[in-house]
């Protein structure tokens, strides 16, 4: 019998400010999936954004996203870590605007 192994996501979202100083935080995503070891693929995305402040300044936000799957999974579990990537990437953009607007 194979040993089977207690998985979950994880995503790291990274942050450049435009005085030059980086951000990174990790967070688990979705339940986790008890598999066989020797059966697990990694499924990724990453999505990235510069953002033009004028005077030679930007600011960068980086999302990643990587879960655990079975080779048959990796469209669905693709297709969840695209809209998730992009949700996340929503968020912080608005987080973001707001921030700069105030």
């Amino acid at each position: 019998m194979a040993a089977k192994k207690a998985i979950q996501g994880k995503a790291v979202i990274g942050k450049k400010n435009k005085d030059g100083t980086e951000e990174q935080v990790e967070e688990t995503v979705g339940k986790p999936k008890l598999m066989p070891e020797e059966q697990i693929c990694q499924i990724g995305h990453k999505l990235g954004y510069t953002k033009n402040l004028g005077n030679y300044e930007s600011l960068r936000v980086d999302v990643m996203i990587t879960m655990p799957g079975f080779p048959h999974e990796v469209e669905e579990i693709s297709a969840f870590e695209v809209e998730w990537a992009d949700g996340r990437m929503s968020e912080i953009m608005d987080e973001i605007e707001k921030d700069m607007s105030e």
